[in-house]
């Protein structure tokens, strides 16, 4: 088609140049056929954009139209499984719950610790206390000051206290 047009304004060209009238007359109709023939080129041109234009926009819709109905299988299948879980849940039978042990406060008498050795002949063990119920640094400062033997401090529920010797009271 190229060649075409080229040999179109040549020969266009040529019978301009040569002055005669009738070659003027064919000149001008076949510059004229050039332009009719470039503005058909063009049409042509633009209807192929056009169709194209139009396929790719029908390609589009057809994908969106895909991606919704996948779209919408997805919901309706995730609806499903969570319509059977809601249906399990409600046709599970509620578990029996056992009653509530009851405990009964058991108070079990507190009792000293044994004396850390037995006390010699004529003395006896006495617990000395309580000493505060926070730290035991009462407890291990009047122990320091005891004349006679100690044992270490220790914890009851009333404070602290420790063992010290003495001389064994007459009954």
């Amino acid at each position: 088609m190229n060649q075409r047009f080229l040999a179109l304004g040549l020969a266009a060209v040529m019978l301009a140049g040569c002055g005669n009238t009738d070659a003027e007359k064919e000149a001008a109709s076949l510059s004229a056929e050039l332009a009719q023939v470039k503005e058909s080129q063009a049409q042509q041109s633009r209807e192929r954009e056009l169709e194209s234009a139009s396929a790719a926009e029908r390609s589009r819709k057809e994908e969106a139209e895909k991606e919704a109905a996948s779209l919408s299988a997805r919901r309706d299948a995730f609806q499903r499984e969570l319509d059977g879980i809601v249906s399990d849940q409600a046709n599970r039978p509620e578990p029996e719950s056992a009653p509530e042990p009851t405990y009964a406060p058991q108070q079990q008498e507190e009792r000293f610790p044994d004396p850390p050795y037995p006390a010699g002949q004529g003395f006896e063990w006495v617990a000395m206390g309580p000493y505060g119920t926070g730290t035991s640094s009462n407890c291990v400062q009047l122990q320091g000051q005891w004349p006679a033997g100690t044992s270490e401090c220790f914890r009851m529920s009333d404070g602290w206290y420790f063992y010290g010797v003495r001389q064994a009271t007459s009954r």
